[in-house]
């Protein structure tokens, strides 16, 4: 048997004796049954993609960890949508105080990792501790270091 059918098997066996279960476990976490489709389904795929690379002999932990990370990742894409450099542009009412307006151009002039970051903390409300760390790539120390430096420009910005 090679490695491609053995793998077929493991996968097509897990997915016909657990795929309701999943769906129905993962509607209740994100809501709606067509979110739980996506995410069940694309770990399905992402466990075809990797299986090569899975350590140890039990499927379920492993597919398990999939299964999360593929949850996380079509939450952060769906949280995300549609987010822009220029979101503020579609707004009707300006932003109150010329400081808002002086930091959201701030933002825009950085580079577009950093400008994802402090619009998610910034303009968005997510937390910088817990929330933006699990949708960009940098680490939760690295999102603190560039929300504290850009606090520290806008007190300088605001001493002026």
């Amino acid at each position: 048997m090679t490695d491609h059918t053995h793998r077929d098997l493991i996968v097509e066996e897990h997915y016909k004796s657990n795929i309701d279960r999943l769906i129905k476990r993962f509607s209740f976490k994100l809501g709606n049954y067509a979110d739980a489709c996506d995410v069940v389904h694309m770990a399905y795929e992402l466990s075809m993609r990797y299986y090569g690379g899975r350590r140890g002999s039990d499927f379920d932990p492993w597919f398990n960890q999939i299964l999360k990370n593929a949850k996380s990742k079509f939450v952060n894409e769906k949280r995300a949508a549609g987010l822009t450099s220029c979101m503020w542009d579609m707004w009707e009412i300006p932003p109150p105080e010329p400081l808002a307006l002086e930091a959201l151009s701030l933002i825009d002039s950085k580079p577009e990792n950093v400008r994802r970051i402090l619009t998610l903390h910034f303009v968005m409300g997510y937390k910088e501790r817990s929330e933006v760390p699990d949708m960009v790539p940098e680490t939760e120390k690295q999102v603190r270091l560039i929300v504290a430096k850009f606090k520290k420009e806008i007190r300088i910005s605001k001493g002026k």
